[in-house]
């Protein structure tokens, strides 16, 4: 069963064992998270995450973006 991400368009090859299977699958190219709902080996929908990956949540900081500095 395969699945395009939604967010990069790459081709997510999921094995058998998501034939019956609803939850997330993380695109190993753009980190994405997709929810997926598949039964009897059909994908039945596929939407992107509201959750962010901890790739996206926890990226460092840059050294411009430690000295910027809010003018009020």
């Amino acid at each position: 069963m395969k699945i395009n991400c939604l967010s990069c368009g790459h081709k997510v090859d999921l094995s058998e064992t998501y034939d019956d299977y609803a939850g997330m699958v993380k695109c190993f190219v753009c980190a994405a998270l997709l929810e997926i709902r598949a039964e009897d080996g059909n994908i039945r929908s596929v939407q992107l995450s509201n959750f962010q990956s901890a790739a996206q949540v926890n990226q460092p900081v840059s050294a411009d973006e430690k000295d910027r500095k809010i003018l009020y």
